[in-house]
C-alpha cells in the first residue's frame, strides 16, 4: 500500500512511537475506506523528542489479533483525549485488494486443473465472484445494543433468553465503560462506580432467580407444576435444540457465580471495593529510576522502564530499571495481602475448608483442580523445559559471561541480535495495515464495526495497550 492507502496505519504508528508525555493533535486521515480519528489537544510546536526505545512489531501484532477471538466490545462512542479510533467500511482497500488475490488464485488454480486435465474445485468455476466473509456479529441497530436473530422454539423459552442477555448487555457494558475511563485515566474514571458497576455484574449472575429460571426452562416439559408457579409457563414446554444450547450456557454462568450466604456476598463487595483502591494506589506511585551516574532520580513509568532493561546499552541504567520494578512489589503489599485473606475467606464459604481463591476460580474457569494442573500439567512441562534451559542460560553465559544471565541483562543480551536481524521484515510503520491485510485475506472482515485504540503510555494510564 502506499501514499493516501498507508495514511492510517502510519498516523496510528507515528502516534505509538511518540513519546508519553507528548500531546495528540486532533485530525482526521481517510486511506479509501478507513478512517483513522486522533481526540486531544492541539499538538505543541516542537520538534518530536527522539524515541528511547522502539516498539516490539510481532507483539503488537499478535496482540491485535487477539481482537479476532471475540466480538467488538459495545465501545460505541470515543470521546477520551489520546484515543486512536479505526472504522473500518465494506469498501476497504485492504479488503478489495485481498479478495482480487484469492481470485487471481483461484483463476490460476483453474487453468492449471485444464492443462493436466483435473477436475476443477467447484469454488474455482466462480472465483471471480467470491462469497462475502461472514459478520463476527449482526450490527447493532443502535450504538450500545447487539442484536440477534430470533430462536426457534416455545415464545416463552425465547423471551427468557432474551430477557437475561439484555439485562446483563447493560450491566456488562456499565462496567466495561467504567473500566475503560479508569484503566485509561479519563475524567470521568472513577474507582468507587467500577467496583459499584462490577458488583452489580456479579449479584445479577449470583441471582438464584435466574439460574432457577434456566433450569426449568431448559427441563423437558411436565405435567408436575414447579415448586415456583412463576415458572409453570416455562416447565410446560421443552426447548428447541438451539434453546437448549443457549440456555445450557447460561445455566453455566449462573452456577458458577453462585454464592453460599448473604456474608460471602458482602465479602465480594468488599473484595471488588478494594481492589479498586489498590488499582488506585499503583497508578499514584511515584515510579522512576536513580540515574547511575547522576544520582538523580528520572521519572519513568512500567512501561519506560521494561524498555530500558531490554534497550538500553548502558547496563548501569537495565540495573537501574530493574530495581525501580522491584520496587512495586513493597508498594501494594500490604493492601495486596489483605485482598489475598478476603479471597480466600470467600473461596472457603464457597468450596469448604481448604479451598483457596485460586483454586476456586480454577475450577470455575476451566474444571480442574490444583492437582490436574500442577501435577498433570504443569509439572511435566516445567520437567521436561528444564534441561534445555538449564543448557540455554549455560551457553549464554560461556558466549557473553557470566553476568548475561543476570535479570536486568537477560532479555538486551539474548533480544540484540535477533531484534537487529528482524527488524527489516518487520517495521513498525507496516504493522497496522499487516494485521489488517492479513485477516482480510483470511475473510474475516470488520464491515461498520469500530475499534478504539489506547496504546500511548502516559501518566496516570494503567501501563498497557487498550483496544
Amino acid at each position: 500500500m502506499r501514499g493516501q492507502r498507508a495514511g492510517v496505519c502510519l498516523q496510528i504508528c507515528n502516534k505509538m512511537r511518540e513519546h508519553a508525555g507528548c500531546v495528540v493533535s486532533s485530525r482526521v486521515s481517510t486511506c479509501g475506506g478507513a478512517v483513522c480519528r486522533s481526540e486531544g489537544a492541539p499538538p505543541k510546536q516542537k520538534a518530536p523528542r527522539p524515541v528511547q526505545s522502539k516498539p516490539n512489531t510481532r507483539a503488537f501484532l499478535f496482540s491485535l489479533s487477539l481482537l479476532v477471538a471475540s466480538p467488538p466490545a459495545p465501545f460505541m462512542h470515543a470521546r477520551a483525549a489520546r484515543t486512536v479510533v479505526l472504522r473500518v467500511s465494506t469498501t476497504c482497500p485492504w479488503t478489495r485488494v485481498a479478495r482480487a488475490r484469492s481470485a487471481a488464485h483461484s483463476q490460476h488454480q483453474t487453468r492449471t486443473m485444464a492443462a493436466t486435465g483435473a477436475a476443477a474445485p467447484a469454488s474455482a468455476t466462480t472465483a471471480a465472484a467470491p462469497p462475502p466473509p461472514p459478520a463476527l456479529f449482526t450490527p447493532p441497530a443502535k450504538p450500545g445494543a447487539l442484536s440477534a436473530p430470533p430462536l426457534d422454539g416455545p415464545p416463552a423459552i425465547t423471551a427468557l433468553i432474551a430477557d437475561l442477555n439484555t439485562a446483563y448487555l447493560a450491566l456488562h457494558k456499565a462496567f466495561e465503560d467504567q473500566f475503560w475511563a479508569t484503566k485509561m485515566g479519563k475524567a470521568d474514571g472513577d474507582s468507587a462506580l467500577l467496583a459499584s458497576s462490577k458488583t452489580a455484574m456479579e449479584a445479577f449472575l449470583a441471582d438464584p432467580a435466574h439460574l432457577a429460571a434456566v433450569q426449568a426452562a431448559a427441563a423437558p416439559a411436565s405435567d408436575t407444576p414447579p415448586s415456583n408457579p412463576a415458572l409453570s409457563e416455562l416447565a410446560a414446554v421443552t426447548p428447541s435444540a438451539a434453546q437448549a444450547a443457549a440456555l445450557d450456557v447460561l445455566a453455566r454462568a449462573f452456577a458458577v457465580n453462585q454464592l453460599p450466604t448473604p456474608e460471602a456476598a458482602s465479602l465480594r463487595q468488599e473484595l471488588n471495593t478494594l481492589e479498586a483502591e489498590l488499582q488506585d494506589d499503583r497508578n499514584g506511585l511515584k515510579l522512576g529510576y536513580t540515574h547511575p551516574e547522576t544520582g538523580a532520580f528520572v521519572e519513568a513509568s512500567g512501561v519506560q522502564l521494561r524498555n530500558l532493561m531490554r534497550n538500553s546499552p548502558q547496563e548501569g541504567l537495565r540495573r537501574a530499571a530493574y530495581v525501580a520494578l522491584r520496587s512495586i512489589g513493597p508498594a501494594v503489599l500490604p493492601k495486596f495481602c489483605e485482598i489475598v485473606k478476603r479471597r480466600n475467606a470467600l473461596a472457603a464459604q464457597v468450596g469448604g475448608a481448604g479451598c483457596n481463591f485460586y483454586e476456586m476460580k480454577l475450577r470455575a474457569s476451566e474444571g480442574m483442580g490444583l492437582g490436574e494442573l500442577f501435577s498433570g500439567l504443569l509439572g511435566p512441562l516445567e520437567a521436561g523445559t528444564r534441561p534445555t534451559r538449564d543448557a540455554a542460560l549455560a551457553e549464554l553465559a560461556a558466549a557473553k559471561g557470566p553476568d548475561a544471565v543476570k535479570p536486568w541483562n537477560r532479555g538486551f543480551v539474548m533480544a540484540g541480535d535477533s531484534e537487529k536481524a528482524l527488524d527489516p521484515y518487520f517495521p513498525f510503520s507496516g504493522a497496522v495495515s499487516a494485521w489488517a491485510r492479513s485477516f482480510a485475506a483470511l475473510g474475516i472482515g470488520y464491515a461498520r464495526s469500530l475499534m478504539r485504540l489506547d496504546l500511548l503510555d502516559r501518566k496516570g494510564k494503567y501501563s498497557n495497550g487498550f483496544w
